[in-house]
């Protein structure tokens, strides 16, 4: 069955790569303030590395912790249907949701451009029935979800549009 989760050995091997980066980083900065003295500058400018060894420490602490809670999520697989046949599909009806980029945008000309934005993201089911020959049926359902955006041409300059044509929607590829 697969799991779904976070990899408690993968974790563990990014804490060590942590504390490696943290103790190399160490090292460095040790030997630019070496450096920096021997040439008779201040060594202050080396002592804002300091805020990226504080960050790594941080961090590693904190991923010590959190891969003392991993958990892991065994899910059911999808049955195998090798050997049965499609008997029926249905797609369910979309549905638009909003979502973090809902309305945000970027535009761009150079005398000719685009206006882009994004509207959100459009979710739905599609239930396949198999059949084998012994008559047994399994239905499978898929969720489904793609993004909703739109594109409006436009004449102009930089981010400012001076004249704007019709904007149309597109829809990204169902992906499940």
């Amino acid at each position: 069955m697969p799991t779904v989760g976070v990899d408690p050995d993968a974790l563990s091997d990014l804490v060590r790569f942590l504390e490696r980066t943290a103790w190399d980083l160490l090292d460095r900065r040790r030997a630019i303030e070496r450096l920096l003295v021997s040439l008779g500058m201040a060594p202050a400018v080396a002592r804002r590395i300091v805020e990226v060894e504080d960050w790594l420490a941080d961090a590693t602490a904190d991923l010590r912790r959190r891969s003392a809670t991993v958990t892991t999520t065994t899910m059911a697989p999808r049955p195998v249907t090798a050997g049965a046949r499609l008997v029926s599909t249905k797609v369910g009806k979309p549905h638009l949701q909003k979502d973090v980029l809902s309305g945000k945008g970027l535009s761009g000309y150079c005398i000719v451009g685009l206006a882009y934005r994004h509207v959100g993201t459009q979710h739905r089911t599609v239930s396949r029935t198999y059949e084998w020959p012994d008559g047994h049926r399994v239905t499978v359902a898929d969720d489904q979800h793609r993004g909703v955006f739109t594109v409006e041409p436009g004449l102009g300059w930089e981010n400012v549009a001076l004249l704007r044509f019709s904007p149309r929607t597109w829809y990204d590829h169902w992906t499940s």
